[in-house]
């Protein structure tokens, strides 16, 4: 379960959030603290009455007032070193995994390999793998995969997830409610148009 964070008053009180830097200053003793810029993640905590927070969960909620609750900080840039405002959104954890690096077999994002064939060729798949939050009875991860074909070509099965994954990286996402309403589909925002597209 999510670490609910301090309340705005109080952060406003201890702490002075830059939106253009991404920088957090203690207004008692003039502290900025440090952003994450590598695995170790202590770097970029904060701490309130005793409590550890990470800063960019902090710096969201004096962003923009609210706390992401279940939600994910994601940095846009991928970079955890900016922590502007304009940098940071609250996303579900799936929609976080898709705004990453790919380390896979086929090295392309969304795109898998299947077990070689009797012919010692591969079909390569794309698929997306999304978490709807929490539900609420088990309190267990709602999740699902969204298929988008399969190819004999490893070329065009990345055009293809290209294609699915284009908006997710750069553009805003849909609210996490509508996500979980409509978690049969997949939703692209791109110009502002919302493309639902019907999973295979």
């Amino acid at each position: 379960m999510h670490k609910r964070l301090p309340d705005l008053p109080t952060l406003r009180a201890l702490f002075h959030a830059d939106p253009e830097t991404g920088t957090l200053t203690n207004r008692a003793t003039g502290h900025t603290y440090a952003a994450v810029t590598s695995k170790q993640r202590k770097t970029g905590q904060v701490y309130v009455a005793g409590q550890s927070y990470l800063l960019s969960r902090i710096l969201y909620r004096m962003y923009t007032g609210r706390d992401p609750g279940p939600l994910v900080v994601d940095h846009i840039s991928r970079d955890r070193a900016d922590n502007r405002a304009c940098n940071l959104r609250a996303v579900t954890a799936g929609e976080n995994c898709i705004n990453k690096e790919c380390y896979g077999v086929t090295g392309h994002r969304g795109v898998y390999r299947g077990a070689p064939r009797k012919d010692g060729s591969y079909l390569y798949r794309v698929e997306v793998h999304r978490t709807y939050g929490r539900d609420p009875v088990t309190g267990k991860h709602i999740r699902k995969t969204h298929r988008y074909g399969s190819f004999e070509r490893l070329e065009d099965a990345v055009a293809r997830a290209a294609e699915v994954h284009a908006a997710w990286a750069v553009e805003e996402f849909m609210p996490a409610a509508d996500y979980r309403a409509n978690a049969d589909k997949l939703r692209l925002v791109t110009d502002n148009t919302v493309i639902v597209k019907e999973a295979i």
